[in-house]
């Protein structure tokens, strides 16, 4: 009878304990039962649960039965296709089985637990449809269970019954909220499925689902549905707190599917999916695998965390399958492996579906949300990946690489973000044929965009056959000099084109004959499309076109756009000349990296060289936008005008981030960024640091401006004008706006008009936080801001720089109708401000110059103020200042340290920098301190701007009051203070500091001494490390530590007088390690020795008397010897080494050697034997071992006279006698000893080795044997051998079969002397038995049915049942004749040897009329019929007849029927087919006795 158990939670005991079925439990429920279950279910799995089945079963829905079977089964027979079943409680134990007996592979089985604990599968579940399994409280499968059914859902979610009849599975949670668990293997059926459904899921084992789906689903509501394809679908309706769907075992669903979806109710962002394990859906049977990640909508608070491996590949067919890892946020583990492979089709696809997305360095993402470079890399060599994003919240859904990233495989990596794609580093493509696929703005956000970071990041793809699109536009990729030329002899002039990596095109100087590169399009057919250049170089590109006009890399644009495209090498045109266009019309160059002003600059290099209209980038441009462009090609004009480093002429142009280096030569209208600037152009963030040089109107900006603003600009390099008008920014301007702008590089023109911003302003221009450091030179109007201007406005401005010539002004030459607002001048010139005026009408406000730095005590305009009150912060009042740092004002300046400063120019543009200084507690070092030795500094907001070039580092302040800082003393320090190319400093906090005394240490000086007197008190002279020049005398006074004798001893000093004129900047302590010796006193001492027993060494041992003082703790340590180790009397001791310890020993010294005498007496010596034992010899002889307690290493030799057992049978530890011990050798004289010793050992038995020898036979149906014996005795022993029964392996014939022999036993009179095997083996044969059997001849008539062939048996004889079985058989044929009776299948079996003697069988002729032949009848010709060859059926046989006739193989019969025929026919073995009925067979090819054949042949 089966008896059931459970296991229920016992309140007494605290635990899980396993009961007979029926017992009550005091609950434990919920998910802590669950937890309490699987902590026992990982410590004995197979122990807790081993009987348990499910309980209380009520069949609710449809209808069934539940039956208890035996060997702890349960069978569910399931009759209709819905079954529901509530049960108390559904455990398996570990040898339990639960088997679903169901109506097909469609049914259904639902199995919900109503009771308080949760569920713990640990043996077996197996169904042929599908079961649920339904537990609120949780549910867990062992390690070692197993499920296998057409499919599976075990959730802890609840579900109506009535949903469940409609089909609607739909699963909700109630008040409780278990886990599922999964340590087992669950294999559903092919096309099947296996759903885990709760609040938290994890897999820990093995999931199998082939061609059909694993999910993992977790929330609170979660329905589930059928797909068309058979496939399952998990939709989680409603979020839960605390949801984890999480693999760290083995999911497979190959040729199906793999989803893991939860969705969180959190109020942040975690991980609700995750996978540490290995996930499989392979493609099988054409059919690909679909694997899915899903933490939910990217607005939930749900995160994906992928690790282990994803395999979605088709290792065999197909094509490769999809992954999606899709959430809020999703991160990619380190070492994860993800691949979607074909081996022979196309390579499927891993779709990352965040928010904002990061590619790091490394393996592992170092952001929240992104991935490791080398993973992304290592997904791409087996995936095509594609990266996409969305926005919530500040979530913009950027999608950045901030990693090197590179690939060698034909995949494609497709970047999909919201808003922009960023590229911080090298993005490199290697494979032949494989891509990158860019898609930004998504999210319709205007300020979207491709961002590529050129001081870091590059997009390369080297493979030769890329693919690249843009916004699902695919381009033409340029990768070598091929394409290169390709593009220009055909171009689409309105194609997409990308440079996919860095060009050499010196080739190019032969091209074309000479000419070079054909510029792309022409004067009427300009390039209207895209140029994506990738932050890649064309480098030694040769255009070489002097007569032509519109030259460059393009003749002209119309509405093109040309990003991040740089090119090295030599242009040279006629008119409109440039290196990227000739004419650039409504066109735009941009940089790849929207708002940095240093990166992804589009770079230009080499050589420029044309007539009107040059640029180092564009000779002429129209409605344009250039952004982040720099030149750095020399750029030399031939004749004409309009030359610079960006345009030669530019009209309503905008543009940023416009810089130039090279060196510009020109004649009229030069800059260093244009030539010529109308059309309300508008250029702001740009620089020049190139040398400028032309005739007339040159600028280290621009030549000629009009009608145009330039806003925060500057020049650094400088500029020359060999005729007139020379601007440190313009050389000449009308109707302008300037702001934030400012120029550094000397300004030189050799006629009239130069400035440190503008050489001529025509009027109209406003000048507005500008200044000038510019050193400005001219014949005539020279300014240190202005050579000459009428009718501007000159706000916010100074000017510091040296002015020379005619009429030279600090600030403005020339001033006419023009404004001048809160400015000043510095710099040297003859006027102190301003020079000269031709029409006057001029306004003046706040206008100053500094007199002393000037030189000039005069000027037509303004107020000359002293250097001390240019500093001084009163004069400025009405100007507005910053005196502190942290306002809103245009001017910071600091008091007493210089004039004002304009902010823009300063570290943080128009903010600050707040600094504040931290002491570090200065002491006096006898000189003035630095800023460094007195404060640290703290600095907030202290970079800069790159754009601005170099700043004035920030010093801290090293005065008080004006003052240097020296001795100590309490000092509030100075404000700290910055200069114009420096920062606006903030100081909130002013430091007051303390520079403390300097410490000094007082010691000896040198050395300090006495001889050990029992007293400590000494007194010396002091010493301390003082600055040089400083007066101090120091007296010391103390103890040494103790009365003890020693070197380096310490002294405590017990008094110490400093005195000295620099005694109030030191404070002096005594040093804590002054030392001093204390020398030791000489002992004198007497040695007396001990007397002893030889112990084999010279040691003796000393008593001691000295003279110590009185109380002193002395010990003695010493190597004391006799003369040598042998007993005697009045021996020699010599004592060395002595040495003294205790507490007072180191207060002393001592004589090391002494000597005296004593005695050494003999030792007694134990000599005792050790036996061996040994195996029966039949001799009484024993071996012994000597051994003694002889002093370790003497010179002993133990001898006896011999050593014998007892007697000579084998026992255990048999008495051993030793006689005649003696004892010899160098150390023998030290020692007496014992002459007889006894001992014991074991004369273990000998082995016995018994051999049988078997005796063949002849088979006789039986397995008796017989053998004979041998062995390995002793000889003389008396044994007798015995064998109790022998037998072969069986009793059938057969060659060396195997004979065992048991019972084997020994006598004799030595017998037990013996142990020995009482079992043996040997082989023999058994012959078969012969039998001869006799066939019995028989017959029949013609045309009659065989009889029985029989036989009788003629020799040997059959053994037990054996029989002969079978039957004989007779040659074939059916023809009158003799045929031969042989074996047939007759057999009496293996064991026998049969031969027949064959019989004969007769088939005889019927008897039939005769026949009459008419005489008168014409003659019947027999037409000749053609020999017919019969192969014998049957090989020739023997046979006996009467008269013994030999049998043959074939014989030849003719039988001639008429006389009229002479022919014969040959016939064989009874073959008669087209044999004319004239002929007939009649001996079946059997060699006839000789009487009964004719003469002719023919048979009677």
């Amino acid at each position: 009878m089966n008896k059931i158990h459970n296991i229920i939670w016992s309140a007494a005991h605290d635990a899980w304990v396993v009961v007979a079925e029926g017992t009550k439990s005091h609950s434990k429920s919920g998910a802590k039962a669950l937890k309490v279950m699987i902590a026992l279910l990982l410590i004995s799995p197979a122990g807790i649960m081993a009987a348990t089945l499910p309980q209380g079963g009520v069949i609710s829905v449809g209808e069934g039965s539940i039956v208890a079977g035996g060997n702890n089964q349960l069978v569910i027979k399931q009759s209709t296709d819905k079954l529901g079943v509530n049960w108390q409680s559904f455990n398996i134990g570990a040898d339990g089985h639960v088997i679903f007996d169901q109506p097909g592979k469609h049914s259904i089985a639902l199995n919900r637990v109503i009771g308080s604990d949760g569920s713990a599968i640990l043996g077996k579940i197996d169904a042929n449809g599908q079961v649920f399994l339904i537990n609120p409280n949780g549910v867990i499968f062992g390690k070692d269970s197993q499920v296998n059914v057409g499919g599976l859902v075990a959730s802890t979610l609840d579900m109506k019954d009535s949903d469940f009849q409609a089909g609607n599975f739909k699963f909700s949670t109630g008040s409780k909220a278990g886990s599922v668990i999964n340590q087992g293997t669950l294999h559903a059926s092919q096309g099947g499925y296996v759903a885990l459904i709760g609040k938290s899921v994890k897999n820990e084992g093995v999931i199998l689902a082939k061609l059909g789906t694993a999910a993992l689903a977790a929330g609170d509501a979660v329905t589930m549905d059928f797909a068309g394809d058979g496939l399952i679908n998990l939709h989680v309706d409603k979020a839960a707190i605390g949801a984890l769907v999480d693999n760290q075992g083995l999911i497979v669903a190959d040729g199906g599917q793999v989803l893991m979806t939860a969705r969180a109710a959190n109020a942040l962002t975690e991980t609700v999916v995750n996978n540490d394990g290995i996930i499989q859906a392979q493609t099988l049977n054409m059919r690909a695998g679909r694997i899915m990640l899903d933490g939910g909508p990217v607005d939930g608070t749900g995160g994906v965390t992928v690790g282990g491996t994803l395999d979605a590949s088709a290792p065999d067919a197909g094509d490769g399958g999809f992954i999606d890892t899709s959430g809020k946020i999703v991160s990619i583990k380190d070492k994860t492996l993800i691949t979607t492979k074909s081996a022979r089709g196309r390579t499927g696809d891993w779709l990352i579906d965040p928010t904002d997305f990061t590619v790091t360095a490394g393996t592992a993402p170092s952001t929240e949300s992104g991935i490791g470079a080398s993973t992304l890399e290592n997904a791409l060599a087996n995936s095509n990946v594609t990266l996409e994003t969305s926005s919530l919240g500040t979530e913009e859904g950027n999608l950045t690489i901030n990693g090197a990233v590179s690939w060698s495989a034909n995949t494609t990596l497709t970047l999909k973000a919201h808003k922009s794609v960023i590229i911080n580093n090298d993005v490199t493509i290697n494979g032949d044929t494989g891509g990158i696929s860019i898609n930004y703005g998504l999210g319709g956000d205007p300020a979207s965009a491709f961002q590529i970071n050129g001081g870091s990041g590059t997009l390369t793809m080297n493979g030769g056959n890329n693919f690249f699109a843009m916004n699902g536009i695919t381009y033409t990729v340029i990768d070598d000099t091929t394409s290169l030329r390709a593009l220009s002899n055909s171009p689409d002039l309105n194609g997409h084109y990308v440079l996919a990596k860095n060009v050499n095109a010196v080739s190019s100087a032969t091209w074309n004959g000479g000419l070079g590169f054909d510029p792309i399009g022409d004067a009427s057919n300009p390039f209207t499309g895209v140029f994506e250049g990738l932050n890649h170089r064309i480098t030694n590109l040769t255009i070489k076109r002097p007569s032509e006009d519109y030259v460059g890399f393009f003749s002209t644009t119309n509405g093109a756009k040309i990003s991040g495209l740089s090119l090295t090498g030599s242009v040279t045109g006629n008119t409109n000349v440039g290196f990227l266009a000739g004419r650039f019309t409504n066109s735009s160059l941009v940089s790849y990296d929207i708002g940095s002003s240093s990166y992804s600059l589009s770079n230009f290099s080499g050589t420029v060289n044309g007539n009107d209209n040059l640029g180092g980038v564009v000779g002429q441009t129209s409605g344009s936008n250039l952004l982040s462009v720099q030149n750095g090609a020399t750029v030399t004009l031939g004749s004409g005008s309009n030359v610079g480093g960006i345009f030669g002429l530019g009209n309503a142009l905008t543009g940023k981030y416009l810089y130039n280096t090279g060196v510009i030569s020109g004649a009229d209208n030069t800059g260093g960024i244009g030539g010529t600037l109308t059309g309300s152009s508008k250029i702001t963030w740009s620089r020049n640091l190139g040398a400028v040089n032309g005739s007339n109107n040159v600028g280290g900006l621009f030549g000629s401006m009009a009608n145009s603003s330039v806003i925060t600009a500057w020049s650094g390099g400088d500029v020359y004008a060999s005729s007139d008008r020379a601007g440190g920014l313009i050389g000449s301007s009308t109707q302008n706006q300037v702001l934030e702008a400012y120029s550094i590089g000397k300004v030189r023109a050799d006629g009239h008009y130069a400035g440190g911003i503008t050489g001529y302003d025509a009027g109209g221009s406003t000048f507005n936080e500008t200044f000038s450091t510019s050193e400005v030179a001219a014949s005539d109007f020279a300014g240190g801001l202005i050579g000459y201007a009428s009718g501007a406005t000159i706000s916010n401005s100074y000017a510091t720089g040296m002015v020379t010539g005619a009429n030279s002004a600090g600030l403005v030459s020339g001033l006419d109708g023009s404004t001048l607002n809160f400015v000043y001048a510095s710099g040297n010139a003859s006027s102190g401000l301003v020079a000269q005026t031709t029409t006057g009408g001029n306004t003046i406000n706040e206008a100053l110059w500094d007199m002393g730095l000037s030189g000039a005590a005069a000027s037509l305009y303004g107020a000359g103020k002293t250097n001390a009150q240019m500093k001084n912060t009163a004069t400025f009042n009405n100007w507005g200042l910053d005196l502190v740092g942290n306002g809103g004002e245009l001017w910071r300046q600091y008091d007493g340290k210089g004039g004002p400063l304009l902010k823009f120019r300063q570290g943080t543009g128009r903010g600050y920098t707040t600094v504040n200084q931290t002491s570090k507690n200065p002491i006096y070092a006898g000189r003035d301190l630095t800023a460094n030795e007195l404060a640290s500094l703290g600095i907030s907001n202290g970079g800069g701007l790159i754009f601005w070039g170099a700043y004035t580092p920030i010093t801290g302040s090293d005065t008080s009051g004006g003052n240097a800082i020296r001795n100590a003393g309490t000092y509030a320090l100075d404000q700290m203070y910055s200069d114009q190319f420096g920062f606006n400093l903030y100081q909130p906090n002013p430091l007051t500091l303390t520079v403390a005394k300097k410490q000094l240490t007082a010691n000896a000086g040198g050395s300090v001494s006495k001889v050990y007197d029992g007293t400590t008190g000494i007194s010396f002279d002091g010493v301390a490390g003082t600055f040089s020049g400083d007066d101090l005398v120091i007296k010391i006074e103390g103890d040494f530590d103790s009365k003890n004798a020693g070197a380096g001893k310490g002294i405590n000093v017990s008094n110490l007088e400093v005195t000295g004129s620099a005694a109030s900047n030191y404070e002096i302590v005594a040093d804590t390690h002054i030392t001093g010796t204390v020398d030791k006193a000489t002992l004198s001492f007497q040695g007396s020795a001990h007397d002893k027993t030889y112990d084999g060494s010279t040691k003796a041992e000393i008593d001691f008397t000295d003279d110590r003082i009185a109380g002193d703790n002395i010990s003695y340590d010493y190597t004391a010897n006799f003369s040598d180790k042998n007993a005697g009397t009045g021996k020699t001791v010599d004592v060395s080494d002595i040495s003294l310890s205790g507490s007072d020993a180191d207060n002393y010294t001592w004589a090391s050697t002494s000597s005296t005498t004593a005695d050494i007496a003999k030792a007694n010596l134990t000599i005792s034997g050790s036996g061996s034992d040994k195996t029966y010899d039949s001799s009484a002889s024993a071996g012994v071992i000597l051994g003694d307690d002889r002093i370790t290493g003497d010179d002993l030799v133990i001898g006896s006279s011999g050593a014998t057992f007892s007697d000579k049978n084998a026992g255990a530890n048999k008495t051993i006698t030793i006689n005649g011990i003696t004892v010899s050798g160098a150390d023998a004289q030290n020692y007496s000893w014992n002459t007889l010793a006894t001992t014991s050992a074991t004369i273990w038995k000998a082995i016995l080795d018994v051999s049988a020898n078997a005796i063949g036979k002849s088979y006789d149906g039986t397995n008796n044997a017989q053998v004979d014996f041998s062995d390995n005795r002793i000889a003389g022993d008396d044994l007798v051998i015995s064998a109790g029964d022998s037998r072969f392996s069986d009793k059938n014939a057969g060659m060396s079969k195997t004979v065992t022999v048991n019972g084997i036993t020994l006598s004799g009179a030595d017998a037990h002397n013996y142990s020995f095997n009482t079992t043996a083996t040997s082989t023999a044969d058994i012959a078969k038995a012969n039998l001869v059997i006799k066939a019995d001849n028989a017959s029949k008539m013609e045309g009659a049915a065989d009889g029985l062939l029989r036989w009788s048996l003629q020799g040997g004889n059959l053994f037990g049942s054996d029989s002969i079985d079978g039957a004989l058989t007779r040659d074939a044929g059916e023809i009158v004749g003799l045929y031969g009776i042989n074996q047939g299948d007759l057999t009496a079996g293996s064991n026998y040897a049969l031969s027949v003697v064959p019989g004969i069988f007769e088939i005889k002729q019927q008897a039939k009329p005769p026949v009459i032949v008419d005489p008168i009848d014409p003659p019947v010709v027999v037409p000749p019929t053609p020999p017919v060859i019969i192969e014998p059926s049957t090989p020739p046989l023997n046979v006996e007849l009467e008269k013994t006739k030999e049998i043959v193989s074939s014989i030849s019969v003719a039988a001639k029927v008429n006389n009229t025929t002479s022919e014969s026919t040959a016939v064989a073995n009874g073959q008669t087919g087209n044999i004319p009925s004239e002929y007939r067979l009649l001996n079946f090819g059997i060699r006839l006795p000789d009487d009964l054949i004719s003469e002719d042949g023919a048979t009677f």
